[in-house]
């Protein structure tokens, strides 16, 4: 892959920053997301920051709201604060499950900034449809892609993703109505490639959702388990 000879962002790293997004209906989330966090990616160069309602963490900088006014305020409170013009998004239950590429992802995030590209999406959930002229690493996401608009874990362009995101949505209304919103978006959107059918690919690998409809799902657990990560207050269900 033409990765090796994309140029890396060492100098730079006060351009980007790590949003985590949460709330404190998910706070028993949070302690297996920085463990695994610390322990899969220690070399992270960016700075964290964590947008929450109420609580804090201490791995990373807190941007709180202080009361739970919905996903996408949360989201804008942090980013309109946060110093950095790219960052690389994650849901609390995106949890890493072994080591990250740190190599790889400094260098997607060089060439996200080169190449003023809107999203760059680290790990192919959808992925491309058509090449990228930058790097044979990368696809393009098409414009009329109905999956253009996807959460899952990318580098934006914060003046995009605030562009996407409105005051009380869940990320569920931003990906529904991503498709409308994202025609008005003139930054390229690019994913990286799927590997094969049953290796994702892409420098971060994390299960991609390790809360669904507010059920902890079996693979999370088995993660837990396998890295010892301490179940003391984990439910099976999360309650509202």
């Amino acid at each position: 892959m033409l990765i090796d000879f994309l140029p890396d962002d060492l100098g730079q790293e006060d351009r980007t920053a790590v949003l985590v997004v949460s709330c404190s209906r998910f706070k028993q989330v949070w302690g297996p997301f920085f463990t695994l966090f610390e322990r899969f990616w220690p070399d992270c160069p960016y700075e964290v920051h964590f947008a929450v309602d109420t609580g804090s963490h201490p791995r990373a900088i807190a941007h709180v709201t202080g009361t739970d006014i919905g996903w996408g305020s949360i989201c804008l409170n942090a980013l309109r604060t946060i110093p950095a013009s790219r960052v690389i998004m994650f849901q609390e239950d995106f949890l890493i499950k072994s080591k990250v590429d740190t190599n790889k992802v400094r260098r997607f995030v060089r060439h996200a900034h080169d190449q003023d590209i809107g999203c760059l999406r680290l790990g192919p959930c959808p992925g491309p449809t058509a090449p990228w002229h930058g790097t044979e690493s990368l696809g393009t996401i098409e414009k009329h892609d109905p999956h253009k608009v996807s959460l899952q874990l990318a580098v934006w362009k914060k003046s995009v993703l605030e562009t996407l995101i409105k005051d009380g949505d869940s990320p569920w209304q931003v990906e529904g109505q991503g498709p409308q919103r994202v025609l008005a978006v003139k930054e390229p959107f690019v994913s990286v490639w799927r590997e094969s059918e049953n290796v994702p690919g892409g420098p971060v690998p994390y299960i991609i959702t390790a809360v669904v409809h507010d059920v902890w799902q079996q693979d999370a657990f088995d993660l837990m388990a396998r890295e010892g990560i301490p179940m003391d207050g984990i439910t099976r269900v999360i309650p509202r």
